[in-house]
């Protein structure tokens, strides 16, 4: 079995996206992720919290405006990486094309489903198309919500 396929099946046995399954499949769909987050600056820019749906929504702001955004569901006190649902956004690009829908099916992508990309016609391509980006729609997180989820953890605003 595959790594992929071990972390879709369990994905599948859980009845909740935690923010360990998102890192864990974003180290396997780009495994230079750790190394490349780190000259990544993301700070928080604001956390509300919602009584009613016991939600928590840390929203932060990086260079070129990324907007990385973390939501986690059924919280009360702490959010914790291991245990607590998650649904996660990112208006960057690499979001987009690696991890947008492969969360959106996983109930890990925060906010509406994005639109579908529709590939340009080989015979319109000024280049030849690259491999797929996430092939088996593994959900995971972009550099930047990468290094957003790191700082939230080192900062004290979620358990690891």
């Amino acid at each position: 079995m595959s790594e992929a396929t071990d972390i879709l099946n369990k994905l599948d046995e859980k009845t909740v996206v935690t923010l360990q399954n998102l890192v864990n499949g974003a180290e396997l769909v780009q495994p230079g992720i750790k190394s490349k987050s780190q000259n990544v600056k993301v700070d928080l820019k604001s956390q509300n919290e919602w009584k009613g749906t016991k939600s928590i929504i840390f929203v932060g702001e990086g260079e070129k405006d990324y907007k990385p955004k973390v939501r986690f569901y059924g919280v009360s006190g702490k959010p914790n990486t291991k245990r607590t649902s998650v649904r996660v956004d990112c208006n960057c690009s690499s979001y987009y094309f690696y991890f947008s829908m492969a969360n959106f099916k996983a109930g890990a992508h925060e906010g509406p489903k994005d639109k579908v990309y529709v590939p340009v016609p080989d015979d319109q391509r000024k280049r030849k198309p690259g491999p797929p980006k996430n092939p088996d729609s593994i959900p995971g997180l972009c550099k930047h919500l990468y290094r957003f989820v790191n700082n939230l953890i080192d900062s004290g605003y979620v358990d690891d």
